[in-house]
């Protein structure tokens, strides 16, 4: 038996998806256009080949809204009316189908850009390539293309019905952005230039993989690794250093390191770390790092990890490096050499580990 959609979200969402099937489909070419403004995707092109799906389960413990898929390609889009979105949400589902071979575009369709606790996540979703559209927008492409079929007509009357204000917020204006400055100044403040930062420290360690990464309400922060690790470790995934602006209370602002050493998001051979947990976390210890875990089986709080090393409600452990890099008076130039050599020292502290 199918779910049943209370939500002013998920109605708004049917009332979509039941469009697209209209006028031969031309709704969901006009939809998947919006976020292709350079050029739709060939395998997103031929409408009457997708497959469009809701509410699909993954086993994150919660569904995708929207799901058009082609082949190996697909596209996801969460959908908002009053909701604030769950951006952590975006990068969950896209490695999620990535892991299963598919080619992934991450979407949102929102009615206004409503921020959690003032918090400004553009840039984040930005960095990890995220497409989002207005329910302006969309209704507008609509009016423009479909504007005088009873199609239309009814399927805005069904949005008017749930709330007359879906589509009553413009998208901000591109053109009015402010300038993002390259500043080291404001690190501390501006998570755009952090990304622009991070960015610039990720040109520098070509060798390398990494992507900005940000869970939940934490600092965003750049996860980066050797392909190598992967061997190393005996895990499917390698960007295990964690390079973050921070502004701690009663101390300068700095750029500090960590090593991931588990995570029980990403990390699937307990076996394996169990094994040589004991010799990578003296290994670390003696070199002066903050080795610690989260507290019994929660996420939020951290604490110092001595031996035996019990694991029981473990989620994760990491290793603070002493060594930071202070913002001080620096250049923006300096400040990005500086940040890609101690990621580099620290590649090695990793590098030299061996069980």
């Amino acid at each position: 038996m199918s779910r049943i959609s209370d939500s002013k979200e998920e109605k708004a969402r049917d009332a979509l998806c039941s469009f697209f099937d209209e006028l031969q489909r031309e709704p969901l070419r006009e939809f998947i256009s919006l976020f292709f403004p350079d050029g739709v995707p060939k395998t997103l092109s031929q409408t009457s080949h997708l497959e469009v799906l809701t509410e699909v389960e993954t086993n994150l413990g919660s569904r995708v809204d929207i799901l058009i898929r082609a082949g190996t390609t697909l596209m996801f889009i969460e959908v908002k009316v009053d909701a604030v979105e769950q951006v952590g949400q975006y990068e969950k589902y896209k490695h999620f189908f990535e892991r299963q071979g598919y080619s992934v575009f991450a979407a949102g369709l929102i009615n206004r850009n409503k921020r959690a606790l003032s918090k400004d996540n553009d840039a984040f979703l930005e960095s990890i390539k995220v497409k989002r559209v207005y329910w302006s927008q969309v209704l507008n492409r609509f009016e423009k293309a479909l504007g005088p079929t009873k199609e239309y007509k009814r399927f805005r009357n069904q949005l008017e019905n749930l709330d007359p204000q879906i589509g009553g917020y413009s998208a901000p204006c591109e053109a009015a952005a402010v300038q993002k400055q390259k500043d080291p100044v404001l690190l501390p403040s501006s998570n755009h230039i952090v990304c622009e930062f991070f960015g610039d420290v990720l040109k520098k360690l070509r060798a390398m993989e990494g992507s900005v990464w940000q869970h939940g309400n934490s600092p965003y922060c750049l996860k980066i690794g050797k392909p190598e690790w992967r061997k190393k470790f005996e895990e499917p995934w390698c960007e295990r250093l964690f390079v973050s602006v921070n502004k701690p209370i009663n101390e300068s602002a700095h750029v500090g390191f960590a090593v991931m050493l588990w995570n029980r998001s990403w990390s699937k051979n307990v076996e394996a770390f169990s094994a040589h947990r004991c010799s990578l976390l003296n290994y670390f210890k003696r070199l002066g790092f903050d080795v610690g875990r989260n507290v019994g089986s929660g996420w939020h709080k951290r604490t110092r990890w001595d031996s035996p090393y019990e694991m029981d409600g473990l989620k994760y452990s990491n290793a603070f490096w002493t060594h930071r890099v202070s913002l001080g008076q620096k250049k923006w130039a300096p400040l990005i050499d500086e940040t890609a050599k101690r990621t580099v020292e620290l590649a090695g502290i990793v590098d030299k580990w061996s069980h």
